[in-house]
């Protein structure tokens, strides 16, 4: 008797973990394999190597894609005054490219890797056309006869070296002023531009030459394209008429 009680115990229990069996095999939870199941090796949840975004501004320059052969193919022109982010780790070092051949001249150039949030693209620009941990800005003076005048240093006794336009774009450097070595560094903003004659140029201006406004900087960029399609010989007229049109509707919205 009791030898029949527990083999109906033992054929219950075995049922038992049968049915569990097939249960398991038809859940659709995700199985998990621990390190002394598995025989892989175990691979930790590292955060990839450029991990950062840093806020950067196009000063010239065009867009580039790395192909399969390692060299850079053109995409198209970047307009002066857009945002991108660099890639970077969290020591600050940025994934840069040197030495890279061109697909369209075979002449070799340094890149960066950028994310373009306009887009929604990642690409690669030269480093000359870039300043990094920067915004971008205007150059405007309210006042009529008024020059900002760019400086080597932020000194109040400095000599201007250039004087540069109204509407020229440039990027303003995110840093603390070095008031530890000139008295007045608080008065003046770090700028990098890029002049068509002299390449990517770097120095000081006055705070109060530099503005930050989103719709004079859009002015600026649409006047700026209008500038550059007024020196191309086989011009579009339409897209010409169309830039004239909106530097205008936005000349009116700044100045009503």
């Amino acid at each position: 008797m009791k030898k029949t009680v527990v083999y109906s115990a033992v054929m219950v229990l075995a049922l038992a973990v049968l049915f569990a069996g097939c249960n398991k095999s038809e859940s659709t939870e995700p199985s998990v394999q621990t390190s002394s199941e598995s025989t892989a090796p175990v691979v930790k949840n590292e955060a990839p190597q450029y991990a950062l975004r840093i806020d950067s501004v196009i000063t010239d320059g065009s867009y580039w894609n790395l192909n399969g052969e390692g060299k850079m193919d053109w995409v198209q022109y970047a307009i002066p005054g857009v945002i991108v982010q660099v890639y970077a780790n969290v020591d600050m070092d940025y994934e840069m490219m040197k030495d890279v051949v061109r697909t369209t001249d075979g002449a070799k150039r340094n890149f960066y890797h950028v994310y373009c949030p306009e887009i929604g693209e990642d690409y690669w620009v030269q480093d000359y056309s870039l300043a990094i941990n920067a915004y971008p800005a205007v150059i405007y003076c309210e006042e009529d006869g008024k020059c900002a005048s760019v400086y080597k240093t932020p000194d109040l006794a400095a000599t201007g070296n250039r004087n540069l336009d109204d509407f020229t774009i440039v990027a303003c450097f995110n840093e603390q002023p070095d008031l530890d070595t000139y008295d007045h560094a608080d008065k003046f903003t770090h700028v990098q531009l890029y002049d068509k004659k002299d390449g990517t140029v770097t120095g000081y201006v006055r705070n109060s030459y530099v503005d930050s406004d989103k719709t004079l900087l859009q002015y600026a960029q649409m006047d700026n394209k209008r500038k550059d399609k007024e020196q191309v010989k086989n011009y579009d007229v339409a897209v010409l008429e169309e830039l004239y049109d909106s530097c205008g509707a936005l000349a009116n919205y700044m100045w009503r």
